[in-house]
């Protein structure tokens, strides 16, 4: 049962794309490597880092504008009363 669904997807395989032989030697002449993966991981923690850096900045960007609306709004205050 296991080797008809394999061999009917190896077909359908063949059928929509290259041939599977072609498939193989692909996968085996040209495997991710671990050193592949560590570099991608490495990519993805600098853009995340690089993310959060950005995010940090608008947040005390937000914060410092937050903080002079306040200092504005108790000046009006004061001149009101």
């Amino acid at each position: 049962m296991a080797m008809r669904s394999v061999r009917n997807g190896v077909a359908a395989f063949q059928v929509h794309a290259i041939p599977f032989h072609s498939f193989l030697e692909l996968l085996l002449y040209n495997p991710p490597t671990q050193r592949w993966e560590e570099e991608e991981a490495k990519k993805r923690v600098k853009k995340a880092i690089e993310l959060i850096d950005s995010l940090s900045k608008i947040s005390a960007s937000i914060i410092f504008i937050l903080e002079m609306v306040l200092q504005m709004t108790k000046e009006k205050r004061q001149q009101h009363n």
